[in-house]
C-alpha cells in the first residue's frame, strides 16, 4: 500500500479485468445499461448462514435467503455482519459471498450463456468451472468489469460508512490469470498478484493511494482477518486520538525560529487494521515538532516522532513505527488553541510479540500518515489533543527466520 510498494499501471478511470487461459482468448465487451430480463435459467442459493437477505426481481418485497432457493436474473443477494451465502451456477461456477457483501445478479449464464454479476460492496471469492468457455463470467465492480474462464480469484469493495462512495476496489487472482485493461494499457496479473483502484475523492487520498495500481497483496475475507468488510494482505490502516496527552518540555512552543519545539506525549486507545488484521489495542506516542524559521511551519523528526503499539491479551508484544515529515510538513491552523496538522512518513522500526497466535520476532514496513490535529491549551488543564491516521503495509517476520534486514533470532518465542 505504500508507494514503494505499489507501481502505477492505469489512469484513473473504468477498469476491465478479464481472466482466461491466455490472452489470445481476450476481446472487449460492453455491459448494456438496459434492465435485466428474467429467463428460465436459474441459479441456486447453495448455501445462507446468518444474516442473507434476497431481493427478487419480480418484486413482492425481500425475503431471508435459505439454502437451495431458486435465483433469477435481476435478483439481489446481501449479507449482513454475521452473514455468508454462496451462488452456484448452471455452468458449475460458484461465487462466495463474504459478510457485509451486496451482488446483483445481471444474467444466469447456462446454454452457453454469461455469467455476469453487479458488486457493490464486501467481499467475493468467484470460483469458475474449470469446464467454463473463456469470457463466460463476468465480474462487474463499481467502475470494473471481470470477465474469468477457468479461473479463481477474489474481488473487494469498499464504501464510505457514512457517505456510501466509493473508497477502493481490489481484486487478487489465486489461479489462473487475469487481464486487466483500462484505457490503452493492459495489465496480466498471475496467481499471487493483485489490482487496486482508488477513486477521485476517496477518503484514502490523504494516505497517498490514488489512481489505479498493481501489487501482490491478496484480498481477505471478514473471516480471514477479523475486518467487516475484508482488508488486504499486510494493509495497515489505524487511527490514533487522544484527548489527554502531556508536554514534554517544550521550549518557546509555536514560535519561530531554531530550537524552538512543541513536545508531546501521548498514550491512549488505538484501533483499526494491522498488518490486514483487525487491532484494538493502546499506543504511546512522543512527537517533537521542531519549529521553522518561516512562522506557522514545522517539521517532525523521525528520531523525535514515534508510536509504539501495545498488542492486548490474548496477543502479546509491541510495535514501534518511526514518524518524520518533510521540511515545512506541517501548518499551525490556530493560535487559540495551538494546533497543528500536516503529513509526513512512517517506518517500522521495532517489534516482538505474537498476534492471532503468530509469533514474530521484526516488522517491517512503511506508509504514510496524516496528522489531522495536533493540539495545546493552557486552558484544557495542558490536556493536549491529537488525531493521528497512519496507512501503508506492515509485515511481521516470523520467529526464527531471518529477515532481509538480518533480523529475527533462531527460535524466538513471543514474550511472556
Amino acid at each position: 500500500m505504500s508507494a514503494g510498494r505499489w507501481s502505477n499501471v492505469l489512469a484513473a478511470g473504468t477498469l476491465v479485468v478479464i481472466a482466461a487461459g491466455s490472452l489470445a482468448v481476450y476481446a472487449s465487451l460492453t455491459l448494456g445499461a438496459t434492465t435485466p430480463v428474467r429467463v428460465a435459467t436459474r441459479a441456486t442459493l447453495a448455501d445462507a448462514q446468518g444474516d442473507v437477505t434476497v431481493f427478487p426481481a419480480s418484486g413482492g418485497g425481500s425475503h431471508a435467503g435459505t439454502a437451495g432457493e431458486a435465483l433469477y436474473a435481476g435478483d439481489r443477494v446481501r449479507t449482513g455482519a454475521p452473514g455468508r451465502a454462496a451462488i452456484m451456477f448452471p455452468d458449475g461456477s460458484r461465487q462466495e459471498l463474504d459478510a457485509a457483501t451486496d451482488v446483483l445478479i445481471r444474467s444466469i449464464g447456462g446454454g452457453g450463456g454469461v455469467v455476469a454479476l453487479v458488486q457493490t460492496r464486501g467481499v467475493t471469492v468467484n470460483v469458475v468451472a474449470e469446464g467454463a468457455a473463456p469470457r463466460s463470467y463476468q465480474l462487474e465492480e463499481p467502475g470494473a468489469i471481470a470477465l474469468a474462464g477457468g479461473t479463481r480469484f477474489r474481488a473487494r469493495v469498499v464504501r464510505n460508512a457514512v457517505s456510501g462512495a466509493l473508497s477502493e476496489e481490489n481484486v487478487s487472482v489465486e489461479a489462473g490469470s487475469v487481464l486487466a485493461s483500462g484505457g490503452s494499457q493492459e495489465v496480466v496479473l498471475q496467481p499471487g498478484q493483485s489490482l487496486r483502484r482508488v477513486p477521485p475523492g476517496s477518503v484514502l487520498e490523504p494516505l497517498g493511494l490514488r489512481g489505479t495500481s498493481s501489487g501482490t497483496q491478496a484480498v481477505l475475507t471478514s473471516q480471514e482477518s477479523g475486518v467487516v468488510g475484508g482488508s488486504l494482505r499486510g494493509e495497515t490502516l489505524l487511527s490514533l486520538v487522544s484527548v489527554d496527552g502531556s508536554d514534554a518540555t517544550s521550549t518557546s512552543c509555536g514560535v519561530a525560529g531554531q530550537g524552538n519545539t512543541c513536545h508531546f506525549a501521548f498514550a491512549s486507545p488505538a484501533s483499526g487494521t494491522l498488518a490486514g488484521l483487525a487491532f484494538s489495542g493502546t499506543f504511546t506516542s512522543t512527537l517533537r515538532l521542531a519549529m521553522t524559521d518561516q512562522d506557522g511551519t514545522a517539521r517532525l523528526e523521525g528520531e523525535h516522532g514515534s508510536v509504539e503499539l501495545e498488542l492486548p491479551a490474548p496477543d502479546s508484544g509491541t510495535i514501534v513505527l518511526s514518524l518524520s515529515s518533510g521540511p515545512t510538513g506541517l501548518a499551525r491552523i490556530s493560535q487559540v488553541p495551538l494546533a497543528w496538522r500536516g503529513q509526513g512518513s512512517w517506518t517500522a522500526v521495532g517489534g516482538r510479540g505474537s498476534l492471532k497466535g503468530v509469533c514474530f520476532d521484526g516488522v517491517e514496513g512503511s506508509g504514510l500518515f496524516e496528522l489531522s490535529r495536533l493540539e495545546t491549551d493552557a486552558a484544557q488543564g495542558a490536556k493536549n489533543h491529537l488525531m493521528l491516521n497512519l496507512g501503508g503495509d506492515l509485515s511481521l517476520q516470523p520467529c526464527g527466520v531471518p529477515s532481509a534486514r538480518g533480523g529475527g533470532a533462531e527460535g524466538a518465542a513471543p514474550p511472556q
